[in-house]
Protein backbone atom coordinates (compact mmCIF):
# COMPACT_ATOMS: atom_id res chain seq x y z
CA UNK A 1 0.00 0.00 0.00
CA UNK A 2 2.79 2.41 0.90
CA UNK A 3 4.75 1.66 -2.28
CA UNK A 4 1.68 2.40 -4.45
CA UNK A 5 1.49 5.90 -2.99
CA UNK A 6 5.20 6.46 -2.33
CA UNK A 7 7.28 5.04 -5.22
CA UNK A 8 10.43 6.24 -3.45
CA UNK A 9 9.93 3.39 -1.01
CA UNK A 10 11.10 0.96 -3.71
CA UNK A 11 14.52 2.16 -2.67
CA UNK A 12 15.86 -0.28 -0.07
CA UNK A 13 17.06 2.41 2.32
CA UNK A 14 13.80 4.35 2.26
CA UNK A 15 11.75 1.18 2.67
CA UNK A 16 13.86 0.14 5.64
CA UNK A 17 13.45 3.60 7.19
CA UNK A 18 9.67 3.43 6.78
CA UNK A 19 9.50 0.01 8.41
CA UNK A 20 11.69 1.18 11.28
CA UNK A 21 9.50 4.26 11.67
CA UNK A 22 6.31 2.19 11.97
CA UNK A 23 7.94 -0.25 14.38
CA UNK A 24 9.29 2.58 16.48
CA UNK A 25 5.94 4.35 16.59
CA UNK A 26 3.96 1.23 17.53
CA UNK A 27 6.16 -1.06 19.60
CA UNK A 28 6.28 1.04 22.73
CA UNK A 29 4.76 -1.76 24.73
CA UNK A 30 3.87 -5.40 24.49
CA UNK A 31 0.20 -4.56 24.99
CA UNK A 32 -2.52 -5.15 22.36
CA UNK A 33 -2.84 -1.38 21.97
CA UNK A 34 0.08 -1.32 19.53
CA UNK A 35 -2.00 -2.59 16.62
CA UNK A 36 -4.40 0.36 16.90
CA UNK A 37 -1.61 2.75 15.88
CA UNK A 38 -0.61 1.06 12.60
CA UNK A 39 -3.46 2.27 10.35
CA UNK A 40 -3.22 5.99 11.23
CA UNK A 41 0.55 5.78 10.80
CA UNK A 42 0.21 4.27 7.33
CA UNK A 43 -2.23 7.02 6.38
CA UNK A 44 0.18 9.70 7.58
CA UNK A 45 3.10 8.15 5.74
CA UNK A 46 1.08 7.93 2.52
CA UNK A 47 0.24 11.64 2.72
CA UNK A 48 3.85 12.65 3.49
CA UNK A 49 5.33 14.12 0.32
CA UNK A 50 8.87 14.22 1.69
CA UNK A 51 9.78 10.55 1.86
CA UNK A 52 13.33 11.37 2.97
CA UNK A 53 11.86 12.83 6.14
CA UNK A 54 10.91 9.32 7.24
CA UNK A 55 14.57 8.44 7.74
CA UNK A 56 14.97 11.29 10.21
CA UNK A 57 11.69 10.55 11.96
CA UNK A 58 12.61 6.93 12.46
CA UNK A 59 15.44 7.95 14.78
CA UNK A 60 13.95 11.10 16.28
CA UNK A 61 12.50 9.69 19.50
CA UNK A 62 14.47 9.80 22.72
CA UNK A 63 13.03 6.54 24.06
CA UNK A 64 14.23 3.11 23.00
CA UNK A 65 11.53 0.57 22.04
CA UNK A 66 11.08 -1.88 24.86
CA UNK A 67 12.48 -5.40 24.75
CA UNK A 68 12.17 -6.07 28.47
CA UNK A 69 9.40 -8.09 30.04
CA UNK A 70 9.81 -6.43 33.42
CA UNK A 71 6.43 -5.53 34.87
CA UNK A 72 7.65 -2.43 36.69
CA UNK A 73 9.27 -0.54 33.78
CA UNK A 74 6.94 0.94 31.18
CA UNK A 75 7.73 2.89 28.02
CA UNK A 76 5.51 5.20 26.05
CA UNK A 77 5.62 8.38 24.01
CA UNK A 78 3.29 10.54 26.13
CA UNK A 79 2.57 9.87 29.81
CA UNK A 80 -0.74 11.47 30.82
CA UNK A 81 -1.32 12.15 34.51
CA UNK A 82 -5.04 12.46 35.25
CA UNK A 83 -8.21 11.51 33.37
CA UNK A 84 -10.60 14.38 34.06
CA UNK A 85 -11.49 15.21 31.26
CA UNK A 86 -8.47 16.69 29.49
CA UNK A 87 -6.34 13.59 29.97
CA UNK A 88 -8.95 11.21 28.58
CA UNK A 89 -9.65 13.35 25.51
CA UNK A 90 -5.93 13.84 24.89
CA UNK A 91 -5.33 10.09 25.04
CA UNK A 92 -8.04 9.49 22.44
CA UNK A 93 -6.73 12.24 20.14
CA UNK A 94 -3.19 10.83 20.33
CA UNK A 95 -4.43 7.34 19.58
CA UNK A 96 -6.07 8.64 16.40
CA UNK A 97 -2.65 9.85 15.27
CA UNK A 98 -0.81 6.65 16.14
CA UNK A 99 0.89 8.15 19.19
CA UNK A 100 1.15 5.83 22.18
CA UNK A 101 0.25 6.99 25.69
CA UNK A 102 -0.23 5.76 29.23
CA UNK A 103 -2.85 7.40 31.48
CA UNK A 104 -2.39 7.40 35.26
CA UNK A 105 -5.32 8.23 37.56
CA UNK A 106 -5.07 8.45 41.35
CA UNK A 107 -8.80 7.84 41.94
CA UNK A 108 -10.74 4.63 41.39
CA UNK A 109 -12.64 4.06 38.17
CA UNK A 110 -15.97 4.13 40.03
CA UNK A 111 -15.13 7.52 41.58
CA UNK A 112 -14.12 9.09 38.27
CA UNK A 113 -17.19 7.78 36.45
CA UNK A 114 -19.65 8.91 39.12
CA UNK A 115 -18.24 12.33 40.02
CA UNK A 116 -20.97 14.68 38.78
CA UNK A 117 -19.63 18.01 37.56
CA UNK A 118 -19.92 20.23 34.47
CA UNK A 119 -22.57 19.30 31.97
CA UNK A 120 -22.99 21.87 29.18
CA UNK A 121 -21.02 21.06 26.03
CA UNK A 122 -20.34 23.49 23.21
CA UNK A 123 -20.95 22.41 19.63
CA UNK A 124 -17.19 22.23 19.05
CA UNK A 125 -16.74 19.91 22.05
CA UNK A 126 -19.50 17.60 20.82
CA UNK A 127 -17.83 17.54 17.40
CA UNK A 128 -14.52 16.48 18.99
CA UNK A 129 -16.18 13.69 20.99
CA UNK A 130 -17.94 12.46 17.87
CA UNK A 131 -14.71 12.58 15.86
CA UNK A 132 -12.81 10.45 18.37
CA UNK A 133 -15.58 7.87 18.39
CA UNK A 134 -17.44 8.44 21.66
CA UNK A 135 -20.54 10.27 20.42
CA UNK A 136 -22.92 7.33 20.08
CA UNK A 137 -24.57 7.46 23.52
CA UNK A 138 -24.57 11.25 23.46
CA UNK A 139 -26.56 11.31 20.21
CA UNK A 140 -28.93 8.51 21.24
CA UNK A 141 -30.55 10.79 23.81
CA UNK A 142 -32.22 14.14 23.37
CA UNK A 143 -29.71 16.21 25.34
CA UNK A 144 -29.69 19.14 22.92
CA UNK A 145 -30.31 22.63 24.31
CA UNK A 146 -31.84 24.73 21.54
CA UNK A 147 -32.88 27.47 23.97
CA UNK A 148 -31.71 28.91 27.26
CA UNK A 149 -33.65 31.21 29.57
CA UNK A 150 -32.21 34.24 31.34
CA UNK A 151 -34.35 36.21 33.76
CA UNK A 152 -33.87 39.38 35.79
CA UNK A 153 -36.17 39.79 38.82
CA UNK A 154 -38.63 37.38 37.25
CA UNK A 155 -38.62 38.87 33.73
CA UNK A 156 -37.63 35.96 31.51
CA UNK A 157 -35.84 36.22 28.16
CA UNK A 158 -35.54 33.16 25.93
CA UNK A 159 -32.42 32.83 23.80
CA UNK A 160 -33.11 30.65 20.73
CA UNK A 161 -29.58 29.29 20.43
CA UNK A 162 -29.93 27.45 17.12
CA UNK A 163 -31.73 30.40 15.52
CA UNK A 164 -29.17 32.95 16.70
CA UNK A 165 -26.16 30.80 15.78
CA UNK A 166 -27.21 29.40 12.38
CA UNK A 167 -28.08 25.94 13.62
CA UNK A 168 -25.49 25.39 16.33
CA UNK A 169 -26.63 24.16 19.72
CA UNK A 170 -25.38 23.40 23.21
CA UNK A 171 -25.70 19.89 24.63
CA UNK A 172 -26.41 18.85 28.21
CA UNK A 173 -24.27 15.78 28.89
CA UNK A 174 -22.61 15.45 32.27
CA UNK A 175 -18.85 15.17 32.62
CA UNK A 176 -19.27 11.77 34.26
CA UNK A 177 -20.95 10.48 31.07
CA UNK A 178 -18.17 11.90 28.90
CA UNK A 179 -15.59 10.13 31.05
CA UNK A 180 -17.55 6.88 31.10
CA UNK A 181 -17.57 6.85 27.29
CA UNK A 182 -13.88 7.71 26.96
CA UNK A 183 -12.76 5.22 29.62
CA UNK A 184 -14.87 2.43 28.15
CA UNK A 185 -13.43 3.07 24.68
CA UNK A 186 -9.84 3.12 25.92
CA UNK A 187 -10.13 -0.06 27.98
CA UNK A 188 -11.90 -1.98 25.22
CA UNK A 189 -9.16 -1.00 22.75
CA UNK A 190 -6.44 -2.28 25.09
CA UNK A 191 -4.77 1.09 25.55
CA UNK A 192 -3.12 1.54 28.91
CA UNK A 193 -5.15 3.32 31.61
CA UNK A 194 -4.39 2.60 35.27
CA UNK A 195 -6.57 3.67 38.19
CA UNK A 196 -5.84 3.76 41.94
CA UNK A 197 -2.36 5.19 41.42
CA UNK A 198 -0.65 6.81 44.38
CA UNK A 199 2.72 8.35 45.22
CA UNK A 200 3.21 9.66 41.69
CA UNK A 201 6.47 11.56 41.33
CA UNK A 202 7.96 13.21 38.26
CA UNK A 203 11.63 12.55 38.83
CA UNK A 204 12.87 14.01 35.56
CA UNK A 205 11.14 16.54 33.28
CA UNK A 206 13.56 16.40 30.38
CA UNK A 207 15.91 14.11 28.48
CA UNK A 208 18.96 13.17 30.50
CA UNK A 209 22.50 12.74 29.21
CA UNK A 210 21.79 9.10 28.41
CA UNK A 211 18.78 10.16 26.28
CA UNK A 212 16.41 8.09 28.37
CA UNK A 213 13.78 10.84 28.51
CA UNK A 214 11.48 12.10 31.28
CA UNK A 215 10.92 9.70 34.16
CA UNK A 216 7.86 9.13 36.36
CA UNK A 217 7.84 6.92 39.45
CA UNK A 218 4.63 5.64 41.04
CA UNK A 219 3.04 2.95 43.15
CA UNK A 220 -0.42 1.43 43.00
CA UNK A 221 -2.85 1.40 45.91
CA UNK A 222 -2.26 -1.66 48.03
CA UNK A 223 1.09 -2.41 46.40
CA UNK A 224 4.36 -0.98 47.66
CA UNK A 225 6.36 -2.07 44.60
CA UNK A 226 7.61 1.01 42.77
CA UNK A 227 7.07 1.23 39.01
CA UNK A 228 8.38 3.76 36.52
CA UNK A 229 7.47 5.20 33.13
CA UNK A 230 10.04 6.35 30.57
CA UNK A 231 8.55 8.68 27.98
CA UNK A 232 9.13 11.52 25.54
CA UNK A 233 6.63 13.94 27.10
CA UNK A 234 4.34 14.32 30.12
CA UNK A 235 0.83 15.82 30.02
CA UNK A 236 -0.28 17.24 33.38
CA UNK A 237 -4.06 16.85 33.55
CA UNK A 238 -4.44 16.17 37.27
CA UNK A 239 -7.01 18.82 38.08
CA UNK A 240 -7.40 21.87 40.29
CA UNK A 241 -5.17 20.70 43.13
CA UNK A 242 -2.63 19.17 40.71
CA UNK A 243 -1.10 17.09 43.51
CA UNK A 244 1.66 15.77 41.26
CA UNK A 245 2.39 17.87 38.20
CA UNK A 246 2.39 21.46 39.47
CA UNK A 247 4.18 20.48 42.65
CA UNK A 248 6.96 18.94 40.58
CA UNK A 249 7.85 22.32 39.06
CA UNK A 250 10.20 24.71 40.91
CA UNK A 251 8.12 27.35 42.74
CA UNK A 252 9.55 30.34 40.88
CA UNK A 253 8.53 29.03 37.44
CA UNK A 254 4.73 29.11 37.53
CA UNK A 255 2.76 32.33 38.11
CA UNK A 256 -0.94 32.40 38.98
CA UNK A 257 -3.25 35.39 38.73
CA UNK A 258 -6.79 35.16 40.01
CA UNK A 259 -10.05 36.89 40.86
CA UNK A 260 -11.86 35.76 44.00
CA UNK A 261 -15.58 36.59 44.28
CA UNK A 262 -17.26 37.56 47.58
CA UNK A 263 -19.81 34.71 47.46
CA UNK A 264 -20.17 30.95 47.02
CA UNK A 265 -22.47 28.51 45.25
CA UNK A 266 -24.59 25.89 46.96
CA UNK A 267 -24.70 23.08 44.40
CA UNK A 268 -27.55 20.55 44.57
CA UNK A 269 -28.43 17.35 42.73
CA UNK A 270 -32.14 16.59 43.00
CA UNK A 271 -34.01 13.44 42.06
CA UNK A 272 -36.76 15.15 40.10
CA UNK A 273 -37.30 16.01 36.43
CA UNK A 274 -36.50 19.61 35.50
CA UNK A 275 -39.38 22.05 35.63
CA UNK A 276 -38.32 23.38 32.23
CA UNK A 277 -36.43 21.40 29.59
CA UNK A 278 -33.99 24.26 29.06
CA UNK A 279 -31.46 25.90 31.36
CA UNK A 280 -32.62 28.83 33.49
CA UNK A 281 -30.21 31.54 34.65
CA UNK A 282 -31.95 33.80 37.12
CA UNK A 283 -30.74 37.02 38.77
CA UNK A 284 -32.69 38.46 41.67
CA UNK A 285 -31.77 41.87 43.04
CA UNK A 286 -32.81 40.95 46.59
CA UNK A 287 -32.05 37.24 46.92
CA UNK A 288 -29.24 36.59 44.45
CA UNK A 289 -28.54 34.16 41.63
CA UNK A 290 -30.03 30.73 40.91
CA UNK A 291 -29.51 28.25 38.08
CA UNK A 292 -31.48 25.23 36.93
CA UNK A 293 -29.45 22.80 34.85
CA UNK A 294 -30.55 19.53 33.28
CA UNK A 295 -29.17 16.14 34.29
CA UNK A 296 -31.05 13.62 32.14
CA UNK A 297 -32.97 11.50 32.39
CA UNK A 298 -34.59 12.07 35.80
CA UNK A 299 -32.39 14.49 37.74
CA UNK A 300 -31.94 18.24 37.99
CA UNK A 301 -28.90 20.25 39.06
CA UNK A 302 -29.54 23.51 40.94
CA UNK A 303 -27.07 26.18 42.02
CA UNK A 304 -27.83 28.90 44.56
CA UNK A 305 -25.67 31.93 45.25
CA UNK A 306 -24.99 32.04 48.99
CA UNK A 307 -22.83 33.93 51.45
CA UNK A 308 -19.22 32.92 51.95
CA UNK A 309 -20.08 32.68 55.65
CA UNK A 310 -22.68 29.95 55.11
CA UNK A 311 -22.25 26.27 55.90
CA UNK A 312 -24.36 23.32 54.75
CA UNK A 313 -26.06 23.38 58.15
CA UNK A 314 -27.42 26.84 57.30
CA UNK A 315 -29.34 25.36 54.37
CA UNK A 316 -31.96 22.79 55.42
CA UNK A 317 -34.25 21.43 52.72
CA UNK A 318 -37.11 23.81 53.48
CA UNK A 319 -34.92 26.89 53.08
CA UNK A 320 -33.43 25.52 49.86
CA UNK A 321 -36.82 24.98 48.22
CA UNK A 322 -38.15 28.36 49.36
CA UNK A 323 -35.13 30.13 47.85
CA UNK A 324 -35.28 28.20 44.59
CA UNK A 325 -38.98 29.01 44.17
CA UNK A 326 -38.65 32.74 44.67
CA UNK A 327 -35.44 33.09 42.64
CA UNK A 328 -36.50 30.95 39.66
CA UNK A 329 -40.23 31.78 39.40
CA UNK A 330 -40.95 33.92 36.31
CA UNK A 331 -43.40 36.80 36.32
CA UNK A 332 -46.76 36.34 34.59
CA UNK A 333 -46.16 32.66 33.77
CA UNK A 334 -47.74 29.51 35.11
CA UNK A 335 -44.71 27.62 36.40
CA UNK A 336 -44.17 25.03 39.10
CA UNK A 337 -40.84 23.96 40.56
CA UNK A 338 -40.52 20.18 40.63
CA UNK A 339 -39.27 19.04 44.01
CA UNK A 340 -37.65 15.77 45.05
CA UNK A 341 -35.04 14.20 47.33
CA UNK A 342 -31.76 16.12 47.45
CA UNK A 343 -29.13 13.51 46.55
CA UNK A 344 -26.03 15.68 46.80
CA UNK A 345 -25.16 19.10 48.17
CA UNK A 346 -21.88 20.99 48.26
CA UNK A 347 -20.57 24.51 48.86
CA UNK A 348 -17.74 26.01 46.86
CA UNK A 349 -16.40 29.57 46.50
CA UNK A 350 -16.46 31.20 43.08
CA UNK A 351 -13.16 32.28 41.59
CA UNK A 352 -11.24 32.54 38.34
CA UNK A 353 -7.53 31.93 37.79
CA UNK A 354 -4.92 31.41 35.09
CA UNK A 355 -1.47 29.88 35.65
CA UNK A 356 1.40 30.44 33.23
CA UNK A 357 3.46 29.16 31.61
CA UNK A 358 1.48 26.02 30.79
CA UNK A 359 4.69 24.06 30.21
CA UNK A 360 7.99 23.28 31.87
CA UNK A 361 10.66 21.47 29.88
CA UNK A 362 8.80 18.38 28.57
CA UNK A 363 5.83 18.70 30.94
CA UNK A 364 2.69 20.31 29.46
CA UNK A 365 -0.37 21.28 31.52
CA UNK A 366 -3.99 21.25 30.38
CA UNK A 367 -7.42 21.87 31.88
CA UNK A 368 -8.11 22.68 35.52
CA UNK A 369 -4.45 22.18 36.44
CA UNK A 370 -3.73 25.64 34.99
CA UNK A 371 -7.03 27.51 34.77
CA UNK A 372 -10.24 27.79 36.76
CA UNK A 373 -13.18 29.51 35.10
CA UNK A 374 -16.33 30.94 36.71
CA UNK A 375 -18.99 28.22 36.38
CA UNK A 376 -21.58 30.76 35.23
CA UNK A 377 -20.10 30.62 31.74
CA UNK A 378 -20.02 26.80 31.54
CA UNK A 379 -16.55 26.94 30.00
CA UNK A 380 -14.39 24.68 32.18
CA UNK A 381 -14.72 21.34 30.38
CA UNK A 382 -14.97 23.00 26.97
CA UNK A 383 -11.79 25.01 27.52
CA UNK A 384 -9.95 21.88 28.67
CA UNK A 385 -10.88 20.17 25.41
CA UNK A 386 -9.54 23.13 23.45
CA UNK A 387 -6.26 22.89 25.40
CA UNK A 388 -5.70 19.26 24.50
CA UNK A 389 -6.61 19.82 20.86
CA UNK A 390 -3.75 22.31 20.68
CA UNK A 391 -1.45 19.93 22.55
CA UNK A 392 -2.35 16.91 20.42
CA UNK A 393 -1.60 18.85 17.22
CA UNK A 394 1.75 19.90 18.68
CA UNK A 395 2.66 16.29 19.51
CA UNK A 396 1.62 15.21 16.01
CA UNK A 397 3.84 17.87 14.48
CA UNK A 398 6.77 16.67 16.57
CA UNK A 399 6.38 13.00 15.69
CA UNK A 400 5.46 13.52 12.03
CA UNK A 401 7.79 16.38 11.16
CA UNK A 402 10.40 16.40 13.93
CA UNK A 403 9.41 19.98 14.77
CA UNK A 404 9.20 21.52 18.24
CA UNK A 405 7.68 24.86 17.16
CA UNK A 406 4.11 24.06 18.19
CA UNK A 407 5.21 22.54 21.48
CA UNK A 408 7.39 25.56 22.25
CA UNK A 409 4.43 27.87 21.48
CA UNK A 410 1.85 25.78 23.34
CA UNK A 411 1.19 28.30 26.13
CA UNK A 412 0.82 31.23 23.73
CA UNK A 413 -1.50 29.21 21.48
CA UNK A 414 -3.80 28.35 24.40
CA UNK A 415 -3.99 31.71 26.15
CA UNK A 416 -6.22 33.28 23.50
CA UNK A 417 -9.08 30.80 23.96
CA UNK A 418 -8.52 30.67 27.73
CA UNK A 419 -8.89 34.43 28.18
CA UNK A 420 -11.87 34.56 25.83
CA UNK A 421 -13.56 31.98 28.05
CA UNK A 422 -12.56 33.88 31.19
CA UNK A 423 -13.96 37.13 29.81
CA UNK A 424 -17.32 35.52 29.05
CA UNK A 425 -17.54 33.77 32.41
CA UNK A 426 -16.63 36.93 34.31
CA UNK A 427 -19.16 39.02 32.37
CA UNK A 428 -21.97 36.53 33.03
CA UNK A 429 -21.00 36.28 36.69
CA UNK A 430 -21.08 40.07 37.12
CA UNK A 431 -24.35 40.30 35.20
CA UNK A 432 -26.25 37.72 37.25
CA UNK A 433 -24.95 37.82 40.84
CA UNK A 434 -25.61 40.03 43.82
CA UNK A 435 -22.11 41.20 44.77
CA UNK A 436 -22.88 42.18 48.39
CA UNK A 437 -24.55 38.95 49.51
CA UNK A 438 -21.74 38.05 51.97
CA UNK A 439 -21.56 39.99 55.22
CA UNK A 440 -17.76 39.92 55.30
CA UNK A 441 -17.19 40.97 51.70
CA UNK A 442 -15.27 44.14 50.91
CA UNK A 443 -18.43 46.10 50.21
CA UNK A 444 -18.35 48.55 53.09
CA UNK A 445 -18.46 51.56 50.79
CA UNK A 446 -22.16 52.17 50.29
CA UNK A 447 -21.59 54.40 47.26
CA UNK A 448 -19.57 51.64 45.57
CA UNK A 449 -22.32 49.08 46.21
CA UNK A 450 -24.97 51.36 44.74
CA UNK A 451 -22.73 52.22 41.79
CA UNK A 452 -22.29 48.52 40.96
CA UNK A 453 -26.01 47.85 41.28
CA UNK A 454 -26.88 50.63 38.86
CA UNK A 455 -24.23 49.48 36.41
CA UNK A 456 -25.54 45.91 36.59
CA UNK A 457 -29.10 47.14 36.00
CA UNK A 458 -28.04 48.95 32.82
CA UNK A 459 -26.12 45.90 31.59
CA UNK A 460 -29.16 43.70 32.15
CA UNK A 461 -31.37 46.17 30.31
CA UNK A 462 -28.95 46.23 27.39
CA UNK A 463 -29.07 42.45 27.09
CA UNK A 464 -32.87 42.51 27.10
CA UNK A 465 -33.02 45.01 24.24
CA UNK A 466 -30.01 44.21 22.07
CA UNK A 467 -30.21 41.38 19.52
CA UNK A 468 -26.48 41.79 18.91
CA UNK A 469 -25.70 41.16 22.58
CA UNK A 470 -28.10 38.22 22.67
CA UNK A 471 -26.40 36.73 19.63
CA UNK A 472 -22.99 37.18 21.27
CA UNK A 473 -24.15 35.33 24.40
CA UNK A 474 -25.65 32.57 22.26
CA UNK A 475 -22.43 32.30 20.23
CA UNK A 476 -20.36 31.96 23.39
CA UNK A 477 -22.55 29.15 24.73
CA UNK A 478 -22.35 27.07 21.56
CA UNK A 479 -18.97 28.20 20.07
Amino acid sequence: MLVDHQPDLLDDNNRKAAIEFIIRRTCWSLSPSSCHHVVPLLERLISNENCKLITHLSISSTVEPTTTTSSNIHRTQVAIIGTEPAGSVLGALLSQSGIDSIVLERHSRSYVESNIRAGLLEQATVDVLDDIGVGERLFQNDFIQRNIHVQFDGERITFPLSELTHGRVATTYGQQFVLQDLIDQRIKSGRRLWFDIESVEIERHDAADDSSGPLIRFTRCGNSNEECILCDFIAGCDGVLSPCCRRSVPPNILHTIERVYPFAWLSLLVEAPPSTKELIYSANTIYGFALQSIRPPRSTRFHLQVSLNDTLADWPDERIWNELKRRLKPNNLSWTLNEGPILERALFPIRASVTTPMQYKRLFFAGDAVHILPPTGAKGLNTAVKDVQVLARAFEDYYDNDRLDKLNNYTTSCLTHIWQAQEFGICMTSLLHRMDISTNCDCSNGNSVEFNKQLQRVQQQSLKNSKALQQHVADMYVQ
